[in-house]
Formats: C-alpha cells, sequence, structure tokens
C-alpha cells in the first residue's frame, strides 16, 4: 500500500480507525489519510484506491488532505 502511494505522490499516509485501535472485524475497511504533492482529479484518485484494494485484498476508506483537486 505504501509504495502505491508513494509512487502517486503520497508525501504523508497515516492510517487510523479501528485498525489502529484494535478493534475492527472481519468486515472492517481500513481507514488511510494522505497528504499528495499535488492536486488530482478524481478519477486518478479512485484509481489509486482501487489498486490499493487489488493489493491488500481488503476494502480502503481513503482520505487526503488535498480535497481530491480542489
Amino acid at each position: 500500500m505504501v509504495d502505491i502511494l508513494r509512487k502517486n505522490g503520497a508525501v504523508k499516509i497515516a492510517i487510523f480507525g479501528s485498525r489502529v485501535r484494535d478493534d475492527w472485524k472481519k468486515d472492517s475497511d481500513v481507514d488511510v489519510l494522505v497528504k499528495f504533492d499535488r492536486k488530482m482529479d478524481l478519477l486518478e484518485f479512485i484509481g489509486i484506491k482501487q489498486e490499493i484494494e487489488d493489493e491488500i485484498s481488503e476494502k480502503v476508506d481513503l482520505t487526503t488532505l488535498n480535497s481530491r483537486g480542489r
């Protein structure tokens, strides 16, 4: 996951939510907060999210500090 985010310009990455509190359930997603080095459009953002989900075989809630291109 980190490699995918870094190759797409992530400068800060944080995992939060139930996965770090250790109260997650089998169907819990992975909450990830990212700051990218640039603005990106929604399709690029969704593509990154999908690539991560495919790699780790888990649902991902990807949130960015960049407001997705705005």
